[in-house]
């Protein structure tokens, strides 16, 4: 098996069994004739009510046994309903007194789904129909949000259009519209309105024109129904039924059918121009029909789903479009359509015996027996049973490998974003899903019996649910749900409890539903938040934190599992990385799903295992930002070592009551941010780190994106306001000691230099795991000049990883020679097919890139990393200081990917493992260079030096005025933070997060003064301070490009 195949079959991620999620999943895998007269009779039925605005259309019943496709047909309903003009929801089924709040809750849950936004569709084609001018109807899209002029607008023509319906549903609209804003505070108004049992606060009614606080769940249901029915036909699909069944435990079927055939008939009476679907195999439609004294079976059309399959052409194409979905995300083109599976095998007699699901789950067992053995085999024969493939024993080497990256992702993680509330419906979803299916795969032969929802919404009311099957007949089921609570606000915080509650499915009693709900903070002491969770608590349900140790895994799993490297799942068997983490211990591991299994290697033999240490002891979510000027204790108030002068320390302002808040050099290689906008002194207190640290004998390297920073040798004229009494000595000694120099990449008249664009791979030649990460980071430099298109970047990549790997080895070390390779690239280099095509088409765009941009090229006057960092003698620190005046900004994006691909083969050999912190690299709008969401040359290089640097001594100082641009690792990365004056809403709340993360509560960033901050390090919490003015001139101007130059040529 080659990497290419490797990669393929890892890709290939369809399940036997599509859980409701994939529901909302593009179905490009949707095979015409498996159901034909089912399709005809659905087809109709929209057709009818797309015509007839007015009509109660008939239910139907889509019933079959497990495996026939029940879910997968509700996926395709769902699709065709749309492309219809129509909207597609699905409540959830709950017997019994939340019948109604269940029903609204699937419904709100769909609403702002990441591909449909039916929500947003629904409210624009009422403004369309309604005659709102445009300027009012993207307002009312979301973006720039409504204002109460606007809202009362669209009400009052909505009444218009619609006033022969004689319904109220002025407050649910308005909810909705507020709900479908871009701005978050006004969709947690319409979603409170909409989900909150208290509703809305008085304030909040008053100003948005609401006539009540709160409506009950059937009246609101009542008015989603008909809002949506006025812009086109709408289904509304059960898939519970036989869940409710086997989950109620009840002995009195009758009254059970009674319940369920009442829900139905209810939804059915209460919509108009709507269709219920119910999907359920025919043992609970039977009960159903014979045990409930509810007539709904005689309002519902049974459509039954054949089991048998059809022909043989429509097997294979059912194989082959499930396979082209996942092969074509990846570019992967395989020898034949059905590949791994052998055409001939679809002729077999057992075919036709066979529903979807059952074909596909043997797909899936030999696509994993192909991954576990590392042997690609066709499947010739789908009646044939196999054994499931012992996973291979590693060798020891490959186990140390996996182990050591393992760690170094762990060290590269990001353990703020899962807990921000702004990014945790991105992030928890990501690393939960990641690491629930490794904790899948480590239970080896158990695995088939276990699946995952795929989530699809935008704002998921869950953010991961594990499923194990216990009885395929009757389609029972065992759940555990996971749910990340953030917020700090109480009703936030009881809103998505609340729907995590419902679409987990916990109810007192049932012993088959479990949820998690995920918090680093403790609740509110409110009265209706200590009733909700004891009713939480009383269904089962439990809250528990997740600690620093347990994201570090499951981030590097994340990541492991994207990889798709050869051996992954025998590494995950024998060290068990997610099953052994805290959180699944406490809640998945011996409550009744898998054992903790004793074939496992001892813990202590796992380089990963380590005490995790629990913080939600000591973080107090209302209290605000320390003011106590202690530095020298942490939160929870635990003796740390106190920074004061007895270690090398630089001291950086004062607190109010006159205490210096010192930062001990050694934190210094853990990394600095430094969040501030205009005019908040963000400059001076850049320039006054590395000034002090200087006079420490610490040379800095600066990116100065502004012109802000070339003045680093330039005296005062006069001594400024804001300096301490001992200023002008200092700085009399920093004249004396440090040597700073004004470098200007591109222009000759300045001080010009060059660097090679590729890592020195003799540097790391003898370490294959550097040798990698060496070789990734110049990827990654190296793709965006390839200007290959989108479908083709990922072989691309490829190709170009297997070629400098051989070209490293081969000794090469100029990008003019790697060019060379590329052009003519021998076949043997890169197992990817068609690789010296595709190496051609990137070295042809390389040389065109090398031609006109110099910097790319390296031309000049090349220097080592060390020239920038040695101070010439009798000097005891350099700063030289980058001026990107002589390039745009993405040959500046370049210059920086080279100076840390260097730097970081510099610093290898060169380590301080003797002093606190040997060198900084200061980037100011740092967001250009390590950005959150964009593509940058230097991002991945930036990246490797946040993650790998502190181990040689090296520190990274990141200053921006925009913190949510800048990548979550690079500021989960930082010891010490400091936080000034903001202006943008956006930036602030970024900021107030990633403070509340660390346990303080800051709210003040719009009102700071200039030279107000606050600050933090390692094991402190935040301290408001006073910075004192820099050491050097700053002016309040910057530098015109002739006076940088100037400086430059007076450095030489």
């Amino acid at each position: 098996m080659n990497d290419e195949q490797r990669q393929a079959l890892s890709a290939i991620q369809f399940s036997s069994v599509l859980g409701t999620e994939g529901i909302w999943s593009p179905l490009s895998h949707h095979v015409d004739g498996l159901h034909p007269r089912v399709v005809a009779e659905i087809e109709s039925a929209v057709r009818t009510a797309k015509n007839r605005p007015r009509s109660q259309p008939v239910g139907l019943v889509l019933q079959g046994e497990r495996g026939v496709g029940k879910t997968h047909m509700l996926g395709w309903l769902r699709q065709h309903t749309q492309e219809q003009g129509g909207s597609f929801f699905m409540p959830k089924l709950i017997v019994g007194g939340s019948f109604w709040a269940g029903a609204v809750h699937g419904i709100v849950n769909q609403l702002r789904g990441a591909g449909d936004q039916q929500l947003g569709r629904m409210i624009d084609v009422l403004g369309e129909q309604t005659g709102c001018d445009n300027e009012l109807r993207v307002r009312l899209r979301g973006m720039p949000p409504v204002d109460r002029r606007n809202l009362d607008e669209f009400v009052e023509r909505v009444r218009q259009f619609d006033e022969f319906s004689m319904r109220d549903y002025d407050d649910t609209l308005r909810a909705l519209v507020l709900y479908q804003s871009g701005d978050r505070d006004l969709r947690e108004i319409g979603q409170s309105f909409l989900s909150w049992e208290e509703g809305i606060e008085d304030v909040v009614k008053a100003r948005w024109g609401f006539r009540a606080r709160y409506r009950k769940p059937q009246l609101i249901f009542n008015d989603l129904s008909a809002l949506f029915a006025l812009t086109g036909p709408m289904v509304l699909a059960i898939d519970q039924v036989d869940t409710v069944i086997t989950q109620s435990g009840r002995t009195d079927e009758a009254r059970l059918a009674d319940d369920l055939a009442g829900g139905l008939m209810a939804m059915r009476e209460e919509t108009v121009r709507t269709i219920v679907v119910a999907a359920c195999i025919p043992k609970s439609w039977e009960l159903i029909e014979q045990r409930a004294v509810n007539s709904a079976a005689d309002r519902f059309r049974v459509l039954e789903l054949r089991t048998a399959m059809p022909s043989t052409e429509v097997a294979r194409t059912l194989v082959e479009r499930h396979l082209a979905e996942q092969y074509e995300e990846i570019g992967f083109e395989p020898e034949y359509p059905s590949w791994p599976v052998a055409p001939t095998a679809f002729a077999d007699d057992s075919v036709a015996h066979y529903t979807p699901r059952q074909l596909l789950k043997q797909v899936t067992e030999h696509v994993r027996r192909c991954l576990d053995l590392d042997t690609v085999t066709e499947l010739e024969h789908f009646g044939e049973t196999v054994d499931a493939a012992p996973a291979p024993l590693l060798p020891a080497h490959e186990m140390r490998g996996f182990d050591a990256e393992f760690e170094r992702l762990r060290a590269a993680a990001d353990v703020t974003a899962p807990l921000d509330p702004a990014t945790e419906d991105e992030r928890m979803v990501a690393v939960l899903n990641a690491a629930l299916h490794c904790y899948v795969l480590e239970q080896g032969e158990e695995v088939l019996n276990l699946t995952l929802d795929r989530r699809t919404q935008v704002q998921p009311a869950l953010h991961a649910r594990l499923r194990r099957t216990l009885d395929e007949a009757s389609e029972d089921e065992e759940h555990w749900s996971f749910r990340a609570i953030g917020h700090t606000n109480a009703r936030a915080v009881l809103t998505r409890l609340r729907s995590a509650c419902l679409e987990a499915g916990v109810e007192p009693g049932l012993q088959k539903r479990h949820l998690v709900v995920v918090r680093n903070l403790p609740f509110s002491g409110g009265a209706v938040t200590t009733r909700t969770l004891a009713e939480f608590e009383d269904a089962g349900g439990v809250a528990l934190p997740v600690c620093e140790d347990d994201l570090r895994t499951y981030s590097a799993l994340e990541q492991m599992v994207v990889s798709g490297r050869a051996g992954f799942s025998s590494w995950l068997l024998a060290r068990q990385p997610a099953g052994r983490s805290q959180l699944f211990s406490s809640s998945v591991v011996g409550s009744g799903l898998i054992e903790s299994s004793a074939e496992a290697v001892a813990v202590a033999d796992f380089p990963a295992a380590r005490e995790s240490a629990v913080v939600v002891e000591s973080i107090e979510a209302e209290s605000p930002a320390a003011e106590d000027d202690s530095t020298g204790e942490n939160v929870s108030g635990n003796a740390t070592a106190v920074p004061g002068r007895e270690v090398p320390s630089v001291c950086l302002g004062r607190t109010n009551s006159g205490r210096e808040f010192r930062i001990p050099l050694e934190l210094l290689r853990k990394h600095t941010a430094l969040f501030a906008g205009s005019g908040s002194g963000k400059t001076v207190l850049l320039r006054r780190l590395v000034e002090e640290t200087a006079l420490q004998g610490v040379s800095s390297i600066l990116i100065d994106s502004n012109n802000d920073l070339a003045r680093m040798g330039d005296r005062w004229p006069r001594p400024p306001e804001g300096w301490g009494d001992a200023d002008s000595q200092r700085a009399e000694q920093y004249f004396a000691e440090t040597d700073v120099v004004v470098w200007t990449p591109g222009r000759e008249s300045g001080r010009p230099i060059a660097l090679n664009p590729l890592p020195d791979f003799a540097e790391v030649g003898g370490d294959a795991d550097e040798l990698r990460s060496a070789v990734d980071a110049a990827v990654a430099g190296l793709m965006p000049k390839t200007r290959l298109p989108r479908g083709q970047q990922n072989r691309g990549a490829a190709v170009l990883t297997e070629a400098l790997t051989h070209f490293a080895d081969e000794g090469g070390s100029e990008l003019d020679d790697f060019v060379d390779l590329l052009s003519d690239l021998s076949p043997e280099v890169s197992t990817i097919r068609r690789a010296p095509q595709l190496a051609a088409t990137m070295a042809d765009e390389l040389r065109a890139a090398m031609i006109t941009d110099p910097v790319f090229r390296g031309a000049g006057n090349r220097l080592s990393p060390g020239d920038l960092l040695a101070p010439p003698p009798g000097k005891r620190a350099r700063v030289s200081v980058i001026s990107g005046i002589g390039l745009t900004d993405g040959q500046l994006e370049t210059f920086v990917n080279q100076l840390n691909l260097a730097l970081y083969a510099w610093i290898k050999q060169h380590p301080s493992l003797d002093r606190p912190v040997g060198s900084l690299l200061v980037l100011d709008e740092a967001q250009t260079f390590v950005p959150a969401q964009r593509p940058a040359v230097s991002k991945e290089s930036t990246l490797r030096l946040a993650t790998q640097a502190r181990k040689y001594g090296m520190g990274l100082v990141y200053a921006t005025q925009a913190p949510k641009s800048l990548h979550n690792v690079a500021s989960g990365n930082t010891a010490t933070q400091f936080y000034g004056r903001l202006g943008a809403a956006v930036q602030i709340r970024t900021v107030e997060e990633l403070a509340r993360a660390r346990g303080s509560q800051i709210d003040d960033l719009l009102k700071l003064n200039a030279g107000q901050f606050y600050g933090a390090t390692e094991g402190t919490a935040f301290t408001k301070l006073r910075t004192p003015m820099c050491l050097t001139h700053h002016a309040n101007s910057a530098l015109t490009e002739g006076e940088v130059l100037d400086r430059a040529r007076k450095t030489r």
